[in-house]
């Protein structure tokens, strides 16, 4: 087997202790988040270990050259969007972006894309394992269903962070508050528009892969994505039990984060751990 889309030698051995030092420095971070409601200092924090996961996870699996292309891809649509938004109201809605997340490209901070693109791994990945699709491809049949079924699952994610990170903390602010705890319906459409053409663009370049054999990885490489997916709403089930203000929102959150991401990703462990066709021990 050709190992021309794998990660060098050096960082494959050490890929399995990286994954799961990364899941546990970005938990504790996460939760240090809801603990001493700090905000977006922990999550920045909490943001190496989510990326160093994605670069060994991703690296291992497409090689260094399609993984940039994915992070391109989702860099540049995200932005276009987002700007485009900004000025028009369409795809997400009348927004703009204060100065509580850092330096901006234009109107839209850095770390909005770099979000679209390592969470948006994780929502591509556990939207390929439901499909079987395992390999540094995609097959034919899958070429419009995995990008759909990846999208809306960042769409869960939206919801289980927007409202409190606009709403309440105000790092974005909505014209019109109306919708779902203050966030317009259109932010969805809008949520589902971007990843979904990221999605397909990067889908239909990968298409193209000549070797697409499934990467018999042991179930533990697999089983970390959507373990990695439920850190990203971990600090949303715990904020009800900490905070004594905004609680109609937290607790919708809670509510919202269990039975989407949770649920999501919940259904993914067990689905990789039952399928022993595809997933090692």
């Amino acid at each position: 087997m050709e190992r021309d889309h794998r990660i060098s030698a050096v960082i494959d051995k050490n890929m399995k202790l990286a994954l799961y030092i990364s899941v546990i420095f970005n938990l504790f971070f996460s939760v240090l988040v809801a603990i001493m409601n700090n905000g977006n200092e922990f999550r920045i924090i909490a943001a190496i270990g989510l990326s160093v996961f994605v670069i060994f996870h991703g690296i291992h699996r497409y090689g260094w050259q399609k993984m940039s292309i994915f992070m391109a891809i989702t860099f540049i649509i995200s932005l276009a969007t987002e700007t485009l938004s900004i000025s028009t109201g369409f795809p997400f809605g009348n927004y703009y972006y204060t100065e509580l997340l850092g330096s901006k490209v234009g109107t839209v901070p850095w770390g909005i894309m770099l979000a679209y693109f390592f969470t948006g791994y994780l929502a591509w990945t556990i939207g390929g394992v439901f499909l079987n699709e395992t390999g540094p491809g995609i097959r034919k049949k899958n070429l419009i269903l995995v990008p759909l079924i990846s999208a809306f699952f960042m769409v869960l994610w939206n919801l289980s962070f927007d409202p409190v990170m606009s709403t309440i903390e105000g790092n974005w602010i909505w014209a019109a508050g109306r919708g779902i705890m203050g966030i317009p319906f259109t932010n969805c459409f809008g949520w589902f528009l971007t990843t979904y053409l990221s999605y397909q663009i990067f889908a239909l370049l990968i298409y193209n892969t000549k070797s697409n054999e499934r990467i018999t990885q042991k179930k533990w490489y697999w089983v970390l994505v959507p373990v990695m997916f439920i850190v990203q709403g971990i600090e949303y089930l715990i904020h009800p039990f900490l905070r004594d203000e905004n609680m109609e929102i937290y607790r919708a959150v809670f509510f919202i984060t269990l039975f989407g991401m949770v649920f999501v990703s919940l259904l993914c462990i067990l689905y990789i751990l039952k399928n022993r066709a595809q997933f090692r021990q």
